[in-house]
């Protein structure tokens, strides 16, 4: 898995507090964190 998502991907997994990870279709990934807004 870490090959096919790449280190940040993985590194978002294994943060207890990211609630969700999105990739839109023009490869901008988005990140939430409990209790914050989504990051680019």
């Amino acid at each position: 898995m870490y090959f096919e998502f790449g280190q940040q991907v993985c590194s978002y997994l294994r943060d207890p507090t990211v609630i969700e990870i999105m990739l839109n279709p023009d490869g901008t990934l988005w990140v939430e964190h409990l209790g914050e807004a989504k990051k680019q």
